[in-house]
């Protein structure tokens, strides 16, 4: 690779522009390209959570977003002072309530849990609970409780991270990748509709279009679609002091600009789809409901809806492919990509400058598991 690497990011979603804002950081030439604007996909609209829970009996992937959690505390203050972006994060305690059976061991099993970041965890019962949040429906069996809970705001974050990017030397420009170019085995540009872009390496960022890049690196990119839905209300209620949902599934919480966020479906075989749902809204209104009903005077505002990338084997896609010299892939984080959209930035960005990572063990993670 040349002394001032020429790099081009495919994909301009948080993954992409994490992966941008640390190459142009460590000296390289970077050009960024996407066929629509920037943030348009899951990063619109994604919630942009970091609970401090780990997420998997996998080892790699908890320590993947431990990593991730204690960077992306560490990078937003720096962003916001770099590009004066104000990603809209706020940390406080998390409040994660059993509406059914089954939920209470899974959050006892939580509580007991090693956290991520060094959090703090308890389940509590019923009583305690309503103490803390006497609004909650009489539903609730019991909470798991948390004293750090942080969100930020996704498409900001996004936006912090290119104008991050751009502040370094980056390059950001619109268009539609039609494949690569190689030379003896080794990519030498980026073809677009608009003519190429020569390089010296690649890193496909392109979230839940993944799948199409399968072509152009002589293997598999098992990047399945999984639609995502939440909304946005207004209320007029006492401010939540929580970050609440349900144990295991969804979210409740009240936004840094005021408006309550709900979430999140998971939805298999809905495609690219990005149309939102009535039967969609209804489930989310009814979860909302049955852990605060005073709700019922909310307005919902607006309705999000599009794709997650989830990978094959649930595990984010990360590293070089093996059947073409110089292109990388970072895909796959699925409905975590704005909390690991720091680890995996720059994991990438070092393996692609200086071939190894301070952040996680490649291993786990590379595409040569699917070759």
């Amino acid at each position: 690779m040349a002394t001032t690497p020429s790099v081009v990011v495919v994909g301009a979603g948080a993954i992409g522009c994490s992966t941008a804002y640390h190459l142009a950081r460590m000296g390289a030439r970077v050009t960024v390209v996407d066929r629509d604007t920037i943030g348009s996909g899951a990063s619109f609209h994604a919630t942009g959570l970091l609970p401090p829970w780990r997420p998997s009996a996998n080892p790699s992937l908890n320590a993947l977003f431990d990593a991730s959690l204690r960077m992306t505390l560490d990078l937003l203050p720096r962003l916001q002072q770099e590009t004066g972006v104000d990603t809209l994060f706020q940390r406080g305690e998390g409040l994660r309530v059993a509406l059914r059976e089954d939920q209470i061991p899974l959050g006892r099993a939580l509580a007991a849990a090693p956290t991520l970041a060094g959090a703090k965890t308890a389940y509590i019962e019923a009583d305690e609970a309503r103490r803390l949040e006497p609004r909650l429906g009489p539903g609730v069996l019991g909470a798991l409780w948390c004293d750090r809970f942080s969100q930020v705001d996704a498409y900001r974050y996004t936006l912090a991270l290119t104008q991050g990017a751009e502040r370094a030397g980056a390059v950001f420009r619109t268009g539609m990748v039609t494949g690569l170019e190689r030379r003896g085995g080794r990519v030498v540009a980026v073809q677009t509709a608009t003519g190429d872009i020569p390089c010296d390496a690649v890193v496909l960022a392109m979230g839940a279009w993944s799948d199409a890049a399968s072509g152009w690196v002589g293997m598999s990119v098992p990047v399945r679609p999984v639609k995502g839905q939440n909304m946005r209300l207004w209320w007029d209620g006492r401010p939540l002091r929580y970050f609440m949902g349900q144990i295991g599934w969804g979210h409740l919480i009240q936004r840094a600009d005021g408006y309550l966020s709900v979430g999140s479906t998971e939805e298999e075989g809905e495609g690219l789809s990005s149309q939102p749902t009535a039967a969609a809204r209804d489930l989310l209104m009814a979860h909302a409901l049955a852990i605060l009903p005073t709700l019922d005077t909310a307005q919902v505002v607006r309705q999000f809806a599009g794709p997650r990338p989830v990978a094959k084997d649930g595990l984010p896609i990360m590293g070089p492919v093996p059947s073409l010299s110089g292109v990388y892939l970072n895909t796959g984080q699925g409905f975590s990509g704005i909390f690991l959209a720091a680890a995996s930035g720059l994991h990438l960005a070092e393996l692609v400058l200086r071939g190894e990572s301070s952040v996680a063990d490649p291993a786990p993670f590379l595409p040569a598991r699917f070759a």
